[in-house]
C-alpha cells in the first residue's frame, strides 16, 4: 500500500498501539520507496499524542501532517512567518508551538 504526505511519519518506533505492517511502503520525493515497519502512537508532548504514526526508519526527520493533526486532536494551527501555534478548538488553550527555520516549522514542547 502506498501512503502520501497526509500521514505522520517518524524515524522512531511508536511507543504504543503498534501494529506491524509488512510490505507497506511510503513514496519518496525522488520517486523511490521506503518501508513502513510499524504504525502506532507517539506522545510528542504532555498535550499532544499522535495516532497512526508511520514508522519509517530510513527517514532522518519526523513529519507531521497538519490535516491529520487538526482532525485527530480537534485543534487549529495558526501559521505566522516565524512560528505557529497549535490551539485546542474547545478550550482555546495553546497545546503546541512551532518555530520556523529554513521554511519548515519545528514543533517544540509546551
Amino acid at each position: 500500500m502506498e501512503r502520501g504526505a497526509s500521514d505522520h511519519i517518524s524515524c522512531f518506533a511508536p511507543a504504543y498501539n503498534m501494529l506491524h505492517t509488512p510490505h507497506d511502503f511510503v513514496g519518496l520525493p525522488n520517486e523511490g520507496e521506503a518501508e513502513i515497519h510499524n504504525v502506532g502512537s507517539i506522545k510528542v508532548s504532555e498535550t499532544i499524542t499522535l495516532e497512526g504514526v508511520l514508522h519509517v526508519s530510513q527517514f532522518n526527520v519526523n513529519l507531521l501532517s497538519v490535516s491529520k493533526l487538526t482532525q485527530g486532536l480537534q485543534c487549529i494551527v495558526i501559521f505566522f512567518d516565524k512560528f505557529c501555534v497549535v490551539q485546542d478548538m474547545t478550550t482555546g488553550r495553546t497545546i503546541g508551538l512551532g518555530k520556523q527555520f529554513n521554511r519548515l516549522y519545528y514543533l517544540t514542547a509546551t
